[in-house]
C-alpha cells in the first residue's frame, strides 16, 4: 500500500472545529521540509514573541526534524511539534497529478491545504502567524507586535 492509499484519519480536519473560541494570545504556525539551513536561526528570532509555536514537518530528509526536537527542549512550554505522514501534492504538478487532484475532496488530506488545515487544527490562542522557515524576525519589534 502506497502513501496515498494509507488510512490517515487522524490528519483529516474537523473544519467547523478551526472556529472554536480559544484564550488570548499568539501561535505562530510553521510548517517545514527540509528546512534545516535557517529554522535554528528562525525560531529564536520569533519564539519570544508567541505564546506558542506550532511546527509541523513533512517528508524531511534533512536535520530539520532533530533541529525541532532540540528547539522543543529548550522551549517545552511553547513548541510542539508534528509530523505529518500523508503523501502531499507538489506545487508544480505533472499533466497526471493535476488530474488526480482535480478528483479528490476538496478538504483532502494530500493537498497543500489539507496540510495547512492540520497544522491550524492544533493552534491553542486566538491569533495566529504563518511562520516560515527562512524568516528572521527582528526579535524586539516582534515581540511588541504580538503583545500589542
Amino acid at each position: 500500500m502506497n502513501s496515498k492509499q494509507q488510512d490517515y484519519t487522524e490528519y483529516a480536519v474537523d473544519l467547523s472545529q478551526l472556529t472554536k473560541e480559544r484564550p488570548l494570545g499568539v501561535t505562530g504556525i510553521l510548517r517545514c521540509q527540509n528546512s534545516a539551513d535557517f529554522l535554528d536561526a528562525c525560531i529564536e528570532s520569533c519564539i519570544e514573541g508567541l505564546d506558542e509555536l506550532i511546527a509541523v514537518y513533512h517528508n524531511c530528509t534533512d536535520e530539520t526534524a532533530n533541529i525541532l526536537k532540540r528547539k522543543q527542549s529548550k522551549y517545552p512550554d511553547k513548541i510542539k511539534i508534528f509530523e505529518y505522514h500523508p503523501y502531499i501534492y507538489p506545487i508544480d504538478l505533472a499533466d497526471e497529478q493535476f488530474q488526480e487532484i482535480m478528483n479528490l475532496p476538496k478538504d483532502s488530506i494530500h493537498l497543500l491545504s489539507g496540510y495547512t488545515n492540520y497544522a491550524i487544527s492544533k493552534v491553542t490562542y486566538r491569533y495566529a502567524i504563518k511562520i516560515d522557515s527562512d524568516q528572521l524576525f527582528f526579535s524586539e519589534s516582534f515581540k511588541k507586535y504580538c503583545d500589542a
